[in-house]
């Protein structure tokens, strides 16, 4: 059986690969909470600070303000900095034809060809449009399900990559196989450094 994904690789399914790696990290959600957590205990050590001169209560309370604003832009921020970096690729928008069979994955695209084995695999991480499939710690590929031809081989993918990639997670489970979803940023396109 031979699975194959036509993707193109635009910034915003580079986007969306980075995305769904955040994602999936245990960590990464906690980040913004504990974030809050210690800008409020400044500002509140800041406001029951009592002891220091005047200028030292000011330049405190100037600290927390930068922290406060650095918070809430952040967000917006650190996508800006990804989309940056993202437009420096030389693959952007390419076109790429992958292919998952029991072999292993195979790529083809303007600018090349290549093969790797299932065992250069080290986890799968399921989300409810793709699935993000890994070489190592942080060198990963997104398969978005709406690049898959014919869409109908969605279920044997799953099965095709659980039997050779044994750490296998979801991080959010599939609709039924009669729905279709559509989520924020699962264009069709190809995986983050290395495609």
């Amino acid at each position: 059986m031979v699975v194959e994904y036509r993707i193109h690789a635009d910034e915003k399914f580079y986007v969306t690969a980075y995305e769904r790696y955040r994602r999936q990290l245990w960590w990464y959600r906690w980040l913004r909470p504990v974030g809050v957590l210690i800008w409020l205990a400044m500002v509140a050590f800041a406001y029951f600070f009592r002891g220091a001169p005047a200028d030292g209560f000011s330049l405190g309370l100037f600290i927390v303000l930068i922290l406060g604003a650095a918070l809430i832009f952040s967000t917006p921020l650190d996508t800006a900095i990804l989309r940056r970096r993202i437009r420096k690729f030389p693959t952007l928008n390419d076109d790429w034809v992958i292919r998952l069979s029991d072999d292993g994955m195979s790529s083809s695209g303007r600018r090349g060809e290549g093969r790797l084995d299932w065992s250069c695999f080290s986890r799968v991480r399921q989300f409810a449009d793709g699935f993000l499939l890994f070489q190592g710690p942080s060198l990963f590929h997104w398969f978005p399900d709406s690049a898959c031809t014919p869409p109908a081989l969605l279920s044997e993918v799953g099965d095709l990559v659980k039997r050779h990639v044994p750490d296998h997670r979801d991080v959010e489970r599939r609709a039924p196989s009669g729905e279709t979803q559509t989520t924020r940023g699962s264009a069709p396109a190809a995986g983050s450094e290395g495609a």
